[in-house]
């Protein structure tokens, strides 16, 4: 009582009915009833003013998707999602669809759009496969291979991704005369333990000297809540010219292979944070085992990118189960960790 939860969370521990079900409504209604009060996670205000000033810049529009102005009302609108609450489902997409045809309607269509880097990032090279099943770069690896996992009503593919079920590597080039940020697209799903394993990344660059590597990189593929969407996650800094990427999948007896669905690159001084890349030290190793359970109470340090701490707890729990995991596995010191 008096503490705010996500209601995924809050249908978890309540019995876990189904969105679309009747028996989800219900509880929800009754809970209303009995004083749980709903607000949205965000103010809308605040968002739609973000979200205008962005759109001014291009000289874009907004169609957003409807939602009642109070969040008790959400009840009717829920259909618009599928079962995981995250992505669309086909009667969302259509009302969609429906708001932007009337848009559409009072704009005028350019014919010939400017495609080019964003006004005020700079340079970047961003490369998907996820909707096409189609890359430019050279892959190798034992049962490297692209795979599609969904099909629309009319039976097309439309889901793509590499799978590195034991290991492999992705060969490209930064065109860029500088330093770029490097990002990979993976598949993220939940709720844990997940169908992904836990996967090492490590990045080789070419010098004067010859290559050099990067120090390993430690990427979880799971979330906590039930979702399957693209991840785009901060590597690291790479300079111009080849690049190849390492992928050691470390997990044994996960239900699929490590996915990648696209690599970006863009400009290092403007970009978000993506807290799922980890870099794990050997004395973290020693911490676990000094501090042993209870697990939350460690403070770690070392994700990839520097700008989750912002946003993330050190202490966070999946962090503290890819150092586990690492520490057990990877480099040899079992941390006998009750967590």
């Amino acid at each position: 009582r008096g503490v705010w939860t996500r209601i995924e969370d809050w249908n978890e521990r309540t019995g876990g009915e189904a969105l679309h079900s009747d028996a989800f409504a219900e509880k929800v209604r009754v809970a209303t009833k009995n004083g749980v009060k709903w607000e949205w996670y965000f103010k809308r205000d605040d968002r739609d003013v973000v979200l205008n000033e962005i759109a001014a810049t291009v000289g874009g529009r907004i169609a957003a998707m409807e939602a009642p102005e109070k969040a008790e009302d959400f009840l009717p609108y829920r259909k618009l999602f599928d079962p995981d609450g995250h992505h669309l489902s086909s009667k969302g997409h259509k009302a969609l669809a429906d708001r932007i045809s009337q848009l559409l309607e009072h704009l005028s269509i350019v014919e010939n759009p400017r495609v080019g880097s964003w006004d005020i990032v700079g340079d970047d090279m961003c490369v998907s496969w996820f909707l096409s099943g189609q890359y430019p770069f050279k892959v190798h690896g034992d049962g490297v291979k692209m795979i599609s996992w969904a099909a629309d009503n009319k039976n097309h593919l439309y889901k793509y991704g590499l799978e590195f079920p034991n290991g492999g590597k992705i060969m490209f080039n930064n065109p860029f005369n500088k330093p770029m940020a490097l990002y990979l697209d993976f598949m993220l799903e939940g709720p844990f333990p997940g169908i992904y394993p836990i996967t090492e990344i490590i990045v080789e660059t070419f010098g004067p000297n010859g290559s050099i590597l990067s120090k390993p990189f430690y990427i979880n593929p799971s979330v906590d809540r039930a979702v399957h969407f693209v991840q785009p996650a901060f590597i690291g800094t790479v300079p111009p010219g080849d690049i190849i990427v390492h992928v050691r999948p470390l997990e044994k007896g996960k239900k699929e292979a490590f996915r990648i669905a696209g690599i970006n690159i863009s400009e290092i001084n403007d970009r978000f944070a993506t807290p799922d890349v980890h870099i794990i030290q050997p004395q973290e190793c020693a911490l676990l085992r000094q501090e042993q359970a209870p697990a939350a109470n460690l403070r770690l340090s070392g994700f990839a990118d520097p700008k989750s701490i912002q946003i993330k707890e050190n202490n966070d729990m999946s962090r503290v189960a890819v150092v586990k995991f690492v520490c057990d596995n990877v480099l040899n010191g079992p941390t006998d960790l009750n967590s």
